[in-house]
């Protein structure tokens, strides 16, 4: 029996959906927490404004064209601001960031 090694993120639609394999197989299942914000945004710059503050304690999700980006690597998030380091970013590119609102 091997273990399962976890892949990352997909979203289809508006549902995102962890993916996993194990035992051969490439298991794709619904990811088990809502995000409780969405924010979207077409690109017209590097810096964007959230609309609440996310919560420090939960994952924030940032998707740029239904890819899943990296904190640290593709982007920084300080507060309410996130900041992308990556410059090839379309201009008609569509970001989706999903967080838990700090209570």
């Amino acid at each position: 029996m091997t273990g399962i090694s976890y892949l990352g993120w997909l979203l289809w639609g508006m549902t995102m959906y962890v993916v996993t394999s194990g035992a051969g197989l490439v298991i794709v299942s619904e990811a088990p927490v809502a995000p409780s914000q969405v924010d979207v945004f077409q690109t017209t710059s590097q810096i964007y404004t959230l609309s609440k503050l996310p919560d420090a304690n939960a994952d924030v999700t940032v998707i740029v064209n239904g890819l899943v980006m990296t904190e640290g690597i593709d982007y920084t998030l300080v507060g309410k601001v996130l900041t992308f380091t990556l410059q090839n970013i379309g201009p008609n590119s569509i970001i989706q960031v999903r967080y838990k609102v700090k209570q």
